[in-house]
């Protein structure tokens, strides 16, 4: 998949985005490689499964599949 398109960026990728800590001048291939460090750090099995870090990774992975779905459909020409 190639990089991902910025041309795009509503308000809510925006935000999505900066819950991944990135910035909207992003290829998709790091945001890839971001969100998985993310829910390396945040899963509750490498945190002895507080709480805290559950919702947080609930936030980055909801924020992770809003761009997900948005790169197919840059990709699809939709």
């Amino acid at each position: 998949q190639g990089d991902w398109s910025s041309d795009v960026c509503s308000s809510d990728l925006i935000e999505a985005l900066k819950k991944l800590d990135l910035k909207s001048n992003v290829k998709w291939s790091e945001i890839r490689e971001q969100f998985k460090k993310l829910v390396k750090k945040y899963h509750p099995d490498t945190n002895s499964g507080d709480k805290k870090f559950e919702n947080k990774l609930k936030e980055i992975t909801i924020a992770y599949t809003l761009l997900r779905n948005n790169q197919k459909n840059v990709n699809h020409g939709k």
